[in-house]
């Protein structure tokens, strides 16, 4: 149970740079509404694989330019022999966070403050930046480097006490290294595939009728 906590505990820091910064997303103008653009594109789908006991795999979905999120972790790990695999999803439909396990008929159901799976928090310049927070987080620039052909800006820094090393490309993380200690191997998590403006089945962001969902 322990090791299973620290595997969500470790996604969770992975996957959540933007904790670091409140940088709010631009908003663009359509002929009917006004829609925060989280994303550059209005859809995509991005894959990442995760070095965490074994490898471990995760998916992002958006549409609408990031209006709609879903977030599938699936979690397949041996502990002295024995299996054990879950399917975590999180959903951010309707102004609404849905958090499920796919084995479960219970989750919660939150307001969505923040996107799910951007790096919008790590900073675009960090020339701009006060000169406090850039010692509070450590920060490093390491300039650039192409990710699956992408030109990806880096960061390393250590918010938390934990040293992170970050590279995104128009608000994606496509990757990031954690160290969980400073004598251990790092965390990492690389995007493996990218696609950009493409039809995205409505059933991805459909919230389950058979899970009885809390409301914080």
């Amino acid at each position: 149970m322990k090791k299973i906590i620290l595997i969500i505990i470790a996604l969770s820091i992975i996957l959540s740079v933007n904790l670091f910064s409140q940088a709010k997303p631009k908003k663009t103008q359509t002929t009917k509404t006004t829609t925060n653009k989280v994303y550059e594109n209005k859809s995509g789908k991005l894959v990442y694989k995760m070095n965490f006991m074994g490898d471990q795999y995760y998916t992002l979905y958006w549409d609408d330019y990031g209006d709609k999120e879903a977030k599938i972790m699936k979690i397949d790990i041996e502990v002295f022999g024995e299996k054990s695999s879950s399917e975590n999803v999180e959903l951010k439909v309707g102004g609404y966070i849905y958090k499920y396990d796919k084995s479960k008929k219970e989750g919660t159901k939150s307001k969505a403050y923040s996107p799910l799976g951007t790096a919008q928090g790590v900073p675009s310049d960090i020339s701009k930046m006060a000169q406090k927070e850039i010692e509070k987080m450590k920060l490093v620039d390491l300039g650039t480097k192409e990710v699956l052909g992408k030109p990806c800006k880096g960061y390393q820094m250590e918010p938390m006490g934990m040293k992170m090393e970050t590279w995104s490309w128009k608000n994606l993380l496509l990757e990031s290294k954690t160290w969980m200690s400073k004598q251990g191997e790092p965390i990492e998590m690389n995007a493996i595939s990218l696609e950009l403006d493409i039809t995205i089945p409505e059933d991805i962001f459909k919230v389950p009728s058979d899970i009885k969902f809390t409301e914080y």
